[in-house]
């Protein structure tokens, strides 16, 4: 179960594109450079301050292994000469290496995204409705192709080479929902249907899982926001549950974006034999949730 955990990043690129075009509507009938602005220091203002945290975190990490281990070199993934991309977060475009705070690839690739967005959501606007499923479909098609001649066959290979394709493509797909409508379209659910279909044929012929994987995200995520209004929680026995998922969507940035640094002080003052055992899990859990929190 944990070995497929890498594609709830393809799920949130595709919930990402849905939930900013939704919030964004209004706003971008014209790309003016005052609403552009603002957009993009929202979204900086949303996602930077972690970021950044976390990277100066690995900073004093770095003086640390200096004081306590003068005698061996820091790790290779705390190198200075690339922490410029890290801060400028252009890591994943401009950069090829997971260095310091390996979740970041992926927040360096949604800013990307959401430097495109305003056009992306200009160009959508003035396409049909009926349209949109052509539309998810080639983006879905354009990123398998991508991924095919970079020879890679897993949607979690190459993150550091195509890792910007497959944020963009899947952010387009999540937009092109809300594009879509809030009611289930024929067209729309029988290309994803077919995409699946396809994926799967893909997948067991060529063992490439793209196609499959982002037609999952997509139709779930299709599903989820056409069907969501539909159905309350009625019980109060679910409530706390309720609650508890909730309160994990609101830490579940931070979360993501401190665990492997949490992970990291762990390894540096524990030893093989405690990192093998339940114990290390249960603080490593514990640690990353009360440090996100």
């Amino acid at each position: 179960l944990f070995s497929f955990g890498y594609i709830a990043v393809d799920l949130f690129f595709v919930m990402s594109g849905f939930i900013i075009s939704y919030a964004s509507k209004g706003i971008f009938n014209q790309v003016k450079p005052k609403n552009y602005t603002s957009f993009i220091l929202k979204r900086l203002a949303r996602i930077y301050p972690n970021h950044i945290l976390v990277i100066l975190l690995y900073l004093f990490l770095f003086l640390v292994y200096q004081v306590l281990r003068p005698h061996e070199p820091a790790p290779e993934k705390l190198d200075l000469g690339s922490l410029v991309y890290f801060i400028t977060l252009t890591n994943n475009i401009l950069f090829d290496k997971l260095y310091w705070n390996g979740p970041s690839w992926s927040i360096s690739a949604e800013f990307a995204a959401y430097l495109a967005f305003p056009f992306i959501f200009l160009v959508l606007a003035r396409i049909r409705r009926d349209f949109m499923w052509f539309i998810c479909a080639v983006s879905i098609i354009s990123l398998a192709t991508i991924y095919h001649l970079n020879g890679f066959v897993s949607i979690g290979d190459g993150i550091t080479s195509v890792g910007v394709f497959r944020c963009l493509f899947e952010f387009i797909c999540g937009c092109t929902i809300y594009f879509a409508g809030s009611k289930i379209t024929k067209s729309f659910l029988a290309a994803l249907t077919t995409l699946l279909i396809a994926g799967l044929g893909i997948l067991v012929y060529t063992q490439s899982n793209v196609i499959f994987i982002v037609s999952i995200m997509v139709l779930s995520t299709y599903l989820m926001t056409t069907q969501s209004g539909k159905y309350k929680i009625q019980s109060t026995r679910l409530a706390p549950i309720s609650n508890g998922l909730i309160f994990l969507g609101e830490i579940s940035y931070s979360l993501y974006i401190i665990h492997f640094f949490v992970k990291d002080v762990i390894k540096l003052l524990s030893t093989q034999t405690f990192l093998s055992s339940w114990t290390s899990l249960i603080l490593y859990l514990a640690a990353s949730i009360s440090t996100a929190i």
